[in-house]
């Protein structure tokens, strides 16, 4: 349904839709690992749509062959992947925050998504 309300709320010109897809498979997986949807337009959303529709865009790319072959050398080398590098890394401190968070005020007795099933389930090969 919310793929049809954005839709209709896009101008009359030829639409895209690789990107409502991308929004609506990110969204999905995100529902089920953190347990709440976001909003297309959140910020917090944009922290994980950014690097995974760079990446998918990115594969078809020769600067991706490379990488698969020595990633070293083309982490040195300017280009598109420098702000997928960039966004990953924001995307990495974001879920490091969550887990914080998280850990903060978790049951391990209610898991209430998978995120807190891997959290109990990390604190309990640390003890």
């Amino acid at each position: 349904m919310r793929i049809y309300a954005c839709l209709l709320s896009l101008p009359d010109s030829t639409v895209n839709p690789k990107e409502l897809l991308f929004h609506t498979i990110i969204n999905l997986f995100w529902s089920i690992v953190l347990g709440r949807r976001f909003e297309y337009n959140d910020p917090e959303f944009q922290i994980f749509y950014k690097p995974v529709y760079t990446y998918f865009d990115m594969l078809k790319s020769k600067v991706s062959m490379l990488y698969n072959i020595s990633p070293r050398i083309v982490e040195c080398f300017p280009g598109k992947h420098q702000e997928l590098f960039k966004a990953i890394d924001k995307a990495k401190a974001y879920i490091r925050l969550e887990a914080d968070r998280r850990l903060k005020s978790l049951d391990t007795s209610n898991p209430q998504d998978y995120f807190d099933v891997f959290l109990v389930k990390m604190l309990e090969v640390k003890q």
